[in-house]
This record gives C-alpha cells, structure tokens and sequence, in this order.
C-alpha cells in the first residue's frame, strides 16, 4: 500500500516538474487535459459521422443508379411503343414490311401487339424491381399478366421473343405468371 501511495506522490512531482519547466499552473495543465480529452471524443464524434455519411452517400448512389437503370429501360420500351404506333398507324409500310417477313398483313399485327404487350408487362416488371411501383399495385399486375399470357396471340409471341427479354424476365414469367 505504501508504494501505491509513494509512486502517487511520485507521478504528483512529475506532473509539478512538468509544471515548473513549461511554466504552467496546475490549473492551466487540469485545462489541458479537459480540453484534449474533449478533442479526442469530438474527433471519435467526427469519425463516427463521416462514416455514416459515406454509407448514406453509398446508398444514394445505389438508389441513384437503380433509378437510372429504371428510367434508361422505360425509355427505350417508350421508342419501342413509338415504333409499333407507327407501325400501326401507317398501313402501306405495314403492308410492305409484313410482305418483306413473308407473313400476311393480320399475322403482323398480331406480333407487333403481342410485342408490345410482353414489353409493356416487362416495363412493369423492372419498374418493381426498381421498387417504384407500389406493392399492392403489383400484386394487381401480376394477376393481370397471368390473364393476359393465356391470350393465344400473346403466349405465341412469347415463345417467339422471350430469348431476347432478360433471363431475369423470362424466369419471373416461367415461374410466376405462366
């Protein structure tokens, strides 16, 4: 026990050489310590914040580049819809290119809607994979799509097209609507 207290005494003259040499008060050396301590736990504080901060800002980029992906695929099924609506809306072109596939006039039209159709339920596929389509609307989407699949024209067209729909896609439709 003595030699706690002797070293204690001991630390105590350190702290009071140390005190003497730098031309401190006790008091000016008891803010110091205060004041470092402080900086320490802000310091911890900031670490802690610039941590959270980078994974908010990981995350934002995620939901970023989903949104982007999102609006990228709604754009280009939106050129495909222009395309079919042009396509439907000019009979002689759509004479001539049905001609030029060797399939009758009625047999085009089928496939250009059975397309547009399989895209539009794809569109709504992604666009609940991007989580921006409200769940119970979803479930709505997926009892529809089950309905329309059993369309002869469009299970058709599927089995046509399905190779070129992401395998995501195609193993929804496999699994889940047919």
């Amino acid at each position: 026990m003595l030699y706690i207290i002797e070293r204690g005494l001991k630390k105590k003259n350190y702290i009071q050489r140390f005190n003497e040499k730098y031309g401190l008060t006790l008091l000016e050396t008891t803010f110091i310590a205060i004041f470092t301590a402080i900086y320490t736990i802000g310091t911890f504080l900031l670490w802690w914040t610039t941590k959270k901060s980078v994974e908010l800002t990981r995350y934002e980029l995620q939901q970023l580049r989903d949104q982007l992906q999102s609006e990228t695929f709604q754009e280009i099924i939106r050129s495909h819809r222009d395309v079919y609506s042009f396509l439907l809306s000019h009979e002689k072109l759509s004479q001539e290119l049905a001609k030029g596939a060797g399939i009758k006039i009625d047999e085009f039209y089928r496939q250009i809607v059975g397309t547009f159709l399989i895209n539009h339920a794809s569109l709504l596929f992604h666009l609940n994979k991007y989580k921006t389509m409200d769940p119970d609307q979803w479930e709505n989407t997926i009892v529809d799509m089950k309905e329309m699949f059993q369309w002869p024209i469009i299970r058709k067209r599927w089995d046509q097209v399905s190779h070129l729909h992401p395998k995501i896609f195609q193993k929804f439709i496999k699994d889940n609507i047919l």
